[in-house]
């Protein structure tokens, strides 16, 4: 149950930027929702509260997956499409053990798995990685795609200060590819 839930969960946490602790923890199937924007197209949002108040963010498309699955392991909402489950408010917590406990012991079994990977520690540092880490990932990740220090900041409910100083891991070498321009070729 535990290595079921923290597939799902690194999973969350990676294409979101939300903090390991209690802004995740602490989300209920009532805290998503879906935001349509004015083409009608639509996003997953998830409403968090932790260190720096309420915000909302918009998940990347592929968690909605996660969520499916998450969901499936509760007789209750089994049967339910999303659409189902966020129309009904429901108020449960998304993530618990597949018995319907909480756990407290998700940084403990991120731990074991890096450890028994082989993937604890980075190549460039002697700092162990944790669930936090998922969200210098996120940070990360935007800033290659281009996206904006001030929309990232937003959505992850940072500073621009903050990102720079702490969550952007990006190097040259992650850009590359934009740095190096177009090959000469002989």
């Amino acid at each position: 149950m535990m290595r079921e839930l923290l597939r799902d969960y690194v999973l969350v946490l990676a294409n979101t930027g939300i903090r390991h602790g209690t802004e995740s923890l602490n989300i209920k199937w009532r805290h998503i929702d879906w935001h349509e924007d004015i083409n009608g197209d639509k996003y997953l949002q998830i409403t968090v509260d932790g260190k720096t108040g309420k915000r909302s963010l918009i998940a990347r498309h592929n968690v909605i997956t996660y969520l499916d699955r998450i969901k499936d392991r509760f007789d209750a909402l089994k049967g339910m499409t999303l659409d189902e489950i966020i129309k009904k408010r429901i108020d449960e917590y998304v993530f618990r053990l597949a018995d319907g406990t909480r756990t407290e012991n998700l940084n403990q079994s991120f731990e074991q798995f890096l450890n028994d990977t082989d993937l604890l520690y980075g190549s460039t540092s002697d700092k162990k990685r944790t669930l936090y880490s998922l969200r210098h990932f996120y940070a990360t990740y935007q800033l290659i795609k281009n996206t904006s220090m001030h929309k990232l900041a937003v959505q992850m409910g940072t500073s621009i200060q903050m990102l720079e100083k702490h969550y952007s891991k990006l190097t040259p070498q992650l850009m590359a590819k934009e740095f190096a321009g177009e090959r000469y070729r002989r």
